[in-house]
């Protein structure tokens, strides 16, 4: 069943034992599941698996879920997506070793935050429904950048000489990416934020 499915990864993940139901609990109404919980995942729908395999990810992210618990799943989003902004800035005006690790770890975090996080946000935001193709989508343009920005950033270092307008673009585009993040509104209903 999905609740077994999410019982044992729960395990396999060292999920604490008092935390496990609360936690598959909050999955399957966040991801819309909670009706089907004890019915066969043989009998679900391919949307329905994709939502369960998310629900089985965000299981066991307790760094991610603490700080959504604290903020709010959006305003959380937002810190990291800001946080992952703020990296590029760090590394233009702190361009030493010690800058370049501070610079590391803000765009790690930035980053990893971020990932963790959107289909939290995204079930909270636009629902289930459709959610594995809305993540998909929502992972495709960080792929693209990662694909398409070092060649890019590296032919503006060979052709400039300095690494200062390859990361003073990265900031550009990182700040740009940041401001559709940043639009996004608290809901008085529930007390979490919805698009602007």
């Amino acid at each position: 069943t999905a609740r077994e499915n999410l019982e044992f990864h729960a395990f396999i993940y060292s999920v604490p034992a008092p935390d496990r139901k609360r936690r598959i609990d909050e999955m399957l109404d966040l991801l819309q599941l909670s009706d089907r919980a004890g019915s066969s995942v043989k009998t679900f729908s391919g949307g329905m698996k994709r939502r369960l395999e998310i629900a089985r990810g965000m299981l066991h992210q307790p760094q991610a879920r603490g700080i959504a618990e604290t903020l709010g799943a959006v305003r959380a989003f937002q810190a990291t997506a800001l946080l992952f902004s703020a990296s590029f800035a760090i590394w233009l005006l702190a361009p030493s070793y010690p800058g370049l690790v501070v610079f590391a770890a803000a765009l790690g975090v930035g980053y990893g935050g971020w990932v963790a996080l959107a289909p939290s946000v995204v079930a909270e935001l636009f629902g289930a429904e459709r959610m594995g193709g809305t993540i998909g989508a929502l992972y495709t343009g960080p792929g693209l950048g990662a694909l398409v920005g070092p060649p890019l950033a590296g032919f503006l270092v060979d052709r400039m000489g300095t690494y200062t307008p390859a990361i003073a673009t990265a900031l550009a585009l990182a700040t740009v990416g940041f401001l559709p993040i940043l639009g996004l509104r608290v809901s008085s209903r529930r007390g979490d934020r919805e698009p602007g």
